[in-house]
């Protein structure tokens, strides 16, 4: 007779101790297994919510460009046209939150080095004129015109009185600068390059009174603000550029485009649109007027669109900008973005 040790023989222990450690090793690999496919499905209900987000933001491109070429008033733009409403659109998948705004409201930075000697002149007192707006260095505009004209020569600007009035060569930033690149010596490709430009930080991008909202490198070859569309800070910039060559610039001119002026402009055009320039005399003298119609500055319609649709579908945001030229119904891909 065998010997017995508690209720099991020895080989029973062993079968028992192994039959133990196999199921925990099962339950181990069940749990595990379970862990995975969780994270499958997961990792496909993500990718599933991507692409419907994806394409919630496409559409929503899509949907910007149908209502601008249903404007049928091509003479003249405003802020009060269906295109300028923000519009949430809402699906079984998920939202979309799309917003146009006008590039041709805003300063084309490559305007700075183009056209005549006259045109520049305005268009780099118009830029002065927003850096004292909004609260920047004078600086930064003959670095901005260093950074986007083709020559290594050092652009000086001779009515900057307070300041630094000279620009930046390959010489500043492949020396002076801790992690050192090139000059760019071509026009700027998005206005995020800005930062790249002696004097221009973040913090003078980004923010209500950064230059993201100001400056533009996409606008006709002429680059004319629309007067219907610009916001104050332009718009004040714009008018005083335009009789920066007067007599009289520093006193009675300068003087009536104030606040209270550009105010006034902007609550007319809500239910007044301008359709030339001729209404300018309901604000100021015909004198002045003239002055501010003939340098050429302003427009009332406009050529380019910057169109951003936000989607999304459960935890999964996705945005597509993009910029639009228009004309008259025909509108093609000036920029596209998405992240």
């Amino acid at each position: 007779m065998n010997k017995r040790y508690g209720i099991f023989s020895g080989k029973d222990g062993v079968v028992l101790v192994f039959t133990l450690i196999m199921v925990a090793v099962l339950s181990a690999l069940a749990v595990n297994l379970s862990s995975r496919m969780n994270q499958e499905v997961s990792l496909l209900k993500n990718s599933s919510d991507y692409l419907e987000a994806s394409a919630l933001a496409k559409g929503g491109i899509d949907y910007a460009v149908a209502v601008l070429k249903m404007d049928e008033d091509f003479d003249a733009d405003w802020l009060s046209e269906g295109w300028a409403e923000e519009v949430i659109l809402t699906f079984d998948e998920g939202t979309v939150k799309i917003n146009v705004t006008d590039e041709s409201g805003k300063i084309n930075l490559n305007g700075l080095n183009t056209g005549r000697e006259k045109q520049k002149k305005l268009r780099i007192d118009q830029m002065l004129e927003l850096c004292d707006n909004i609260g920047l260095d004078y600086g930064i505009v003959p670095a901005i015109i260093d950074w986007i004209d083709a020559d290594d020569e050092i652009t000086e600007i001779l009515s900057i009185t307070l300041g630094e009035n000279k620009g930046a060569e390959s010489a500043y930033y492949e020396e002076e600068l801790p992690v050192p690149y090139p000059c760019k010596n071509e026009p700027l490709d998005t206005t995020e390059e800005i930062m790249m430009v002696r004097g221009v930080e973040k913090e003078n991008y980004y923010g209500e009174k950064g230059l993201k909202n100001f400056v533009t490198v996409f606008s006709s070859e002429n680059g004319k603000i629309n007067i219907n569309t610009a916001n104050e800070q332009v718009l004040k910039a714009t008018l005083r550029a335009s009789v920066s060559s007067a007599e009289e610039k520093q006193t009675e001119i300068f003087e009536l485009i104030d606040d209270v002026a550009v105010s006034s402009i902007m609550d007319w055009r809500i239910d007044n649109p301008f359709y030339d320039l001729s209404p300018l005399r309901e604000f100021f003298s015909e004198e002045i007027a003239n002055k501010i119609s003939s340098a050429g500055l302003l427009d009332v319609k406009s050529g380019f669109f910057m169109i951003v649709s936000s989607a999304k579908v459960g935890k999964i945001e996705k945005t597509v900008t993009a910029v639009m030229e228009r004309k008259q119904d025909d509108i093609t891909v000036k920029y596209w973005n998405e992240n």
